[in-house]
């Protein structure tokens, strides 16, 4: 049998481990994630500034989140607005008016989304900079 494991073997290894360990309790504590880490052949400062990147990661995601959310409630309010403006348009009838409040409107739709990508190519060189894959962004 052998006993050497290469760094997936053990990451699969590890990460069966904590799906089994998940049945029995919910969580785990830093001090055993420090002590799995250790048993791994890392030392503290290596899984203390993993643990930080990824905490930071954690927090990119969520401002990202709450962004794409907030674009996300900007483009239905001018849906829903564009087709108010368009049904009383067409009730009133006379010329034609409704699209421009809507190209107004669509301006502002198109620099707030303008801005999310901007924000959502810093994230994604910040996340290849730090040597993780474009394939891991979650958005």
């Amino acid at each position: 049998m052998n006993n050497n494991y290469s760094p997936q073997q053990l990451e699969q290894i590890i990460a069966l481990a904590l799906r089994q360990q998940k049945d029995q309790q919910n969580f785990v504590s830093e001090s055993e994630l420090f002590d799995i880490a250790q048993q791994s052949g890392l030392d503290a400062q290596q899984t203390e500034a993993a643990l930080k990147q990824w905490q930071q990661q954690q927090q990119q995601q969520q401002a990202q989140s709450k962004k794409l959310l907030a674009f996300k409630i900007h483009a239905s309010s001018y849906l829903s607005i564009s087709c108010m403006l368009f049904l009383i348009d067409w009730l009133t009838g006379g010329p034609w008016w409704f699209f421009w409040p809507m190209l107004g409107m669509g301006i502002g739709l198109f620099s707030h989304g303008l801005g999310l990508f901007k924000v959502w190519r810093k994230l994604v060189q910040t996340q290849q900079g730090a040597g993780l894959s474009f394939k891991r962004c979650r958005f």
